[in-house]
């Protein structure tokens, strides 16, 4: 399956609103223009995980870039705050900046909703692009959806019948308080608003999600492949939601350090 570049391609063109949690005497102020141009992107720099918690609880951001480890009651605390289903960050794509010694620890909040993990002392150059393809390949958006799911594929009984929490180009967050073996394969049909019928494919069951860090039980898939014209219909579906999220209001941008 092709990478989510094509699906916000329309979008391309629009800047991205941007969360940057670094501490005041960060290097990082001075690279920021760098790994996030602002032609591209409206930035907001918060101190520490308390600030930026409480720009996040008022304002939708697409990207949210934190410099690990960080000031504040902690990152773990902010990341439950923003993968809160309710939550207006729900579908940002988040990124940590750690220096190498520290990687293996800062690996361990990928469970909480991390998208990626990089090197804090890479190139500019390097950060830049890697932090555009996060956003654009893990674009989570916020979409309720019926998902039906053979209860046998999954060791249940009957029709698994659940609600999409988010989806992406690569895969979705489902609601389901059925216990599901982490890498099982699934066929699912998925009731998505807009489209002549739905969309049927298959998956597989990547991680779970639990309340206490993402306050929904459930779990998240990866699409493996799509029936006949699924693939054609999700891209365009997901192009079209995209493009009605953005229209909602943004939060102001402003300079790094602002």
């Amino acid at each position: 399956m092709s990478g989510g570049r094509d699906i916000l391609a329309s979008v391309a063109d629009e800047t991205y609103c941007a969360l940057v949690v670094c501490g005041p005497a960060s290097p990082l102020h001075e690279r920021l223009p760098a790994i996030l141009p602002g032609a591209e992107f409206k930035v907001r720099v918060s101190p520490d995980t308390d600030t930026a918690g409480a720009l996040a609880q008022e304002n939708s951001f697409d990207l949210i870039m934190l410099e690990h480890p960080a000031d504040g009651s902690g990152i773990r605390e902010l990341l439950k705050a923003l993968r809160w289903s309710g939550s207006r960050c729900h579908g940002a794509a988040i990124v940590i900046l750690t220096p190498s010694d520290l990687l293996d620890e800062a690996e361990a909040l990928l469970v909480d909703g991390v998208g990626r993990i990089l090197n804090l002392h890479a190139p500019d150059p390097f950060l830049a692009r890697a932090i555009r393809e996060t956003i654009e390949h893990d674009e989570r958006l916020p979409v309720k959806a019926l998902v039906r799911i053979p209860g046998h594929e999954l060791g249940q009984r009957g029709t698994l019948m659940v609600q999409t929490e988010n989806l992406s180009v690569s895969g979705m967050m489902v609601r389901c308080d059925k216990p599901v073996p982490i890498g099982g394969r699934f066929s699912f049909s998925l009731d998505l608003p807009g489209l002549p019928g739905p969309v049927q494919g298959k998956a597989s069951v990547v991680r779970y999600a639990k309340a206490t860090s993402e306050h929904i039980d459930g779990f998240a898939a990866r699409f493996l492949s799509f029936t006949g014209e699924g693939e054609k219909h999700f891209r365009s579906f997901l192009e079209q939601e995209a493009k009605r999220q953005r229209q909602r209001p943004r939060v102001p941008g402003s300079t790094p350090g602002g």
